[in-house]
């Protein structure tokens, strides 16, 4: 995997908040891995992570690997960064409607 510098200079992205349902996602993100929120109880992807799933309110939750593949729906070009944390971030391949892969992928299917 190839990872890109930022430019000199460049300040720190920004963070967002993490909850403590958060936190393992994002440390994964540090780590350059994609995982999911996941409910065993009725087999859903959930995200962004929480404290209970969304469908059936289950508490019992689990992270597990993306897998790597999905569809992008939508792509939004920003010509000139408005915050210069991003600036030299990189685009995703594909656009609309089109296969995402790898650790690009932009959207896990919800259901296996």
């Amino acid at each position: 995997m190839t990872l890109i510098e930022l430019p000199e200079g460049t300040p720190d992205r920004f963070q967002p908040p993490v909850s403590p349902a958060a936190e393992p996602f994002w440390e994964a993100t540090r780590e350059r891995r994609l995982v999911l929120q996941w409910c065993p109880a009725c087999e859903r992807a959930i995200h962004f992570p929480r404290e209970a799933c969304p469908t059936c309110l289950g508490a019992d939750l689990e992270l597990r690997p993306a897998a790597g593949t999905g569809t992008v729906y939508a792509v939004t070009t920003i010509p000139k960064a408005g915050n210069a944390g991003m600036r030299g971030a990189r685009a995703l391949p594909g656009g609309p409607g089109r296969p995402a892969r790898g650790r690009a992928a932009a959207h896990q299917r919800a259901r296996r």
